[in-house]
């Protein structure tokens, strides 16, 4: 079976870490091996500096586009993050899947359950897009709305959001996550190593 471009990017961990501050970044490049990182911090100025930072360390680079200040709102975020050499972006737009695909990027499409009607809204999203994953968020949702969204869409799950405590990182790798999105360094440590 070919190995997909989610399971190059995850290089067989679970947890990918989510930087939102220069400290975060530079402790997960040097105290971690983990092999991609989910970026939610810079801006149109620094990224492309973060990005060849995370390069030089033989990381992949996961842009979280809605948490980088300044990219435009249209087609043209989704070719400054391929010309900066972005691995992956994750989009809350499912219109934005099409091009970043198109660019030979890794899409994941990300949603807040909030409510039945996001659940709803957010499986036809992903099934209309074909994302090359989902990110669902909060990761704290109980396992039947895992399983719920894991009978209905044909991609793999990521989870992220909440995870402040290994318990809830774990349960959600059990309940179907393929990989967990966590902020906290400890985390990173206990679970991704």
């Amino acid at each position: 079976m070919e190995t997909s471009k989610l399971e190059l990017l995850l290089a067989g961990t679970r947890i990918i870490p989510s930087v939102n501050s220069a400290e975060g970044l530079k402790c997960v490049l040097t105290k971690t091996s983990l092999p991609c990182v989910m970026l939610k911090l810079g801006d149109i100025n620094t990224l492309p500096k973060i990005i060849r930072l995370i390069h030089q360390y033989g990381r992949k680079a996961v842009v979280h586009q809605d948490s980088i200040k300044g990219l435009a709102r249209d087609r043209t975020r989704i070719d400054f993050l391929s010309r900066l050499g972005a691995d992956a972006v994750v989009t809350m737009k499912p219109q934005c899947v099409r091009w970043i695909k198109e660019e030979e990027m890794l899409s994941i499409l990300g949603l807040f359950l909030i409510d039945t009607n996001a659940l709803a809204t957010g499986i036809q999203s992903i099934n209309e897009s074909r994302p090359d994953a989902g990110l669902v968020m909060p990761m704290t949702i109980p396992g039947s709305i895992y399983e719920a969204i894991l009978r209905q869409i044909r991609v793999p799950l990521l989870a992220g959001g909440l995870g402040m405590e290994e318990a809830l990182v774990t349960a959600a790798l059990d309940n179907g996550a393929l990989a967990a999105a966590v902020t906290k360094p400890a985390l990173w440590q206990t679970i991704g190593s």
